[in-house]
């Protein structure tokens, strides 16, 4: 996102192939936590209707048409996280982190699942709120068709995560 005032009217969304994108205008402050506040309410719904989705934001100079087209470093660092994510979840890219102390519904997770990287301490939506235990997701997974050890594991680094935060509340 770039400077300006933030608002609902400035959050735009794309949709490029099977990928999403938020885009808001305004301070790292506004931002982030917007941003945090849509993930936590897409990732449960997105588990319902079996298309679980993976993201990370970021923070930064970009320039997008009014088309598809979306270049800059923000982006650049924003699709590095998402493609490295080994779950189902978002994350806040650490350039983003380092410009700005993230608040719920951020936390951060010391286990966040990296392919290459292994676990690594990352701030991440807390999107667990919606379940009291892991019964209903792990019975929406098991829906999913399947799982081979690549599609298993993003649902067992999942699991990991939700009971976690669960256990935590």
């Amino acid at each position: 996102a770039q400077r300006g005032k933030s608002n609902a009217s400035t959050t735009r969304v794309l949709s490029i192939s099977d990928t999403i994108v938020l885009l808001t205008e305004g301070t790292i402050t506004d931002v982030i936590p917007i941003h945090g506040l849509i993930c936590n309410q897409l990732l449960p719904e997105s588990v319902r209707k079996g298309i679980p989705l993976r993201g990370a934001a970021s923070y930064g100079d970009f320039s997008a048409t009014k088309g598809t087209i979306l270049v800059g470093p923000a982006v650049d660092e924003a699709a590095s996280w998402h493609e490295s994510l080994d779950w189902i979840g978002v994350v806040l890219t650490p350039g983003a982190e380092y410009k700005h102390d993230p608040i719920p519904p951020w936390v951060l997770y010391a286990k966040a699942p990296i392919k290459g990287l292994g676990a690594k301490a990352l701030w991440c939506v807390d999107w667990s709120t919606e379940w009291a235990d892991d019964g209903e997701i792990k019975k929406l997974f098991g829906q999913a068709g399947p799982l081979d050890t690549g599609i298993a594991a993003k649902y067992m680094n999942t699991l990991d995560f939700l009971r976690s935060r669960i256990a935590a509340r």
